[in-house]
């Protein structure tokens, strides 16, 4: 399962606000799947974010994390594929991980 974490530092020049995580885009294996599930090769998340500078005006911001998989064992079409514990963090501790596998694999 893929998990998002909206970041604490204020996009500059803000000094408050928050941070909104919008939806994750999953690019999905062509051949492996579990349960009949495309496994995920990469996760990316655009954070967006809301607040005020020091003088109390608006300030928006926003910042794309992508978690890209570390080598596996196990690919699909050369490609390495998400396990449980990759992440991204991004320069304002926006943050996307894998917290949860779905199912182990089996062999017939």
């Amino acid at each position: 399962m893929v998990n998002t974490i909206p970041g604490t530092i204020p996009y500059p020049p803000a000094v408050s606000g928050t941070w909104t995580a919008q939806p994750v885009v999953n690019t999905l294996a062509a051949k492996i799947s579990v349960d009949g599930n495309k496994v995920v090769l990469e996760s990316e998340c655009t954070f967006n974010f809301t607040g005020v500078d020091s003088g109390g005006n608006p300030v928006t911001g926003s910042e794309t994390v992508t978690l890209s998989a570390s080598p596996t064992v196990l690919t699909d079409n050369s490609n390495d594929i998400l396990r449980l514990g990759d992440i991204a963090v991004g320069t304002y501790g926006n943050t996307i991980n894998i917290i949860a596998g779905q199912t182990k694999l089996r062999t017939a």
